[in-house]
């Protein structure tokens, strides 16, 4: 908790990517991300949909910042 405050700048909006397979994305981001921003009104979310190995190659890559599959 106090390292990813250290390396969020003070005067930067915090942001997440999330990778979910299409099952999650459809049903349940929606109430997911509702829920999150009631408590991190300024955290800017995103998400996207992908197959479960397509979403794991971009974690790797760095390219989400977590994954929700099945």
């Amino acid at each position: 908790s106090n390292k990813i405050k250290k390396e969020i700048p003070r005067n930067s909006t915090p942001s997440i990517i999330i990778g979910v397979n299409p099952t999650i994305g459809d049903y349940l981001m929606p109430d997911l991300i509702s829920g999150f921003k009631k408590l991190h009104p300024t955290t800017r979310i995103s998400y996207f949909t992908e197959t479960p190995e397509e979403l794991e190659h971009k974690l790797y890559q760095g390219n989400v910042d977590l994954l929700i599959t099945e």
